[in-house]
C-alpha cells in the first residue's frame, strides 16, 4: 500500500499533535534529531486481512466497503537481498558486532567488508600490545 501522506504532512501532523496541548502563544519550539522512517510491513487478503509475517488475522472481518483494488498502491523499485556472513575464503563463520562494518574471520585471520555487492576483502595489520609500545609510542 502507498502512503497516503507525504513526508512532510506526516511531519505537520506529528508536529500539530504534539504541539496541540502547549499553552499559546508558543514563542519558540524546536524538534531535535527527527528521524521520519518508512516502515513496510506484509498484509494479505483471506477473507480477513492477516499479517503476513505472524500468519495472524488483523481483522475480525473485512468492512462491507474493503476493496483491495481501490487501495493506493506502488511498487517498490527494490529487493531485500541478504549478504550470508560467512568467509568467502574458507567458509567460516564471520565475526562482528550488528552495526559492525568490517566482519572479521578467526579461521583464516582475515577480515571482510559488507557492501552492495558481498563481501571483500580487506589488508589490515595489528600490532601487539604491551606496556612497552604504548610508552614508546606517545614519547
Amino acid at each position: 500500500m502507498k502512503p497516503s501522506l507525504s513526508s512532510q504532512e506526516a511531519i505537520e501532523h506529528v508536529e500539530k499533535r504534539l504541539t496541540s496541548s502547549l499553552p499559546r502563544p508558543i514563542f519558540a519550539r524546536n524538534f531535535l534529531g527527527e528521524t521520519l522512517s518508512l516502515i513496510f510491513s506484509p498484509f494479505y487478503v483471506d477473507g480477513k486481512i492477516y499479517d503476513g509475517i505472524l500468519r495472524k488475522p488483523v481483522s475480525s472481518v473485512l468492512p462491507q466497503d474493503f476493496d483491495i483494488d481501490g487501495m493506493p498502491s506502488d511498487q517498490a523499485n527494490w529487493k531485500i537481498k541478504f549478504v550470508p556472513a560467512l568467509c568467502p575464503n574458507c567458509g567460516w563463520d564471520l565475526q562482528g558486532a550488528r552495526d559492525s562494518l568490517a566482519l572479521s574471520c578467526k579461521n583464516c585471520n582475515s577480515v571482510w567488508l559488507a557492501g552492495k555487492k558481498g563481501v571483500t576483502r580487506l589488508k589490515f595489520g595489528s600490532l601487539p600490545l604491551s606496556a612497552t609500545n604504548i610508552t614508546s609510542s606517545y614519547l
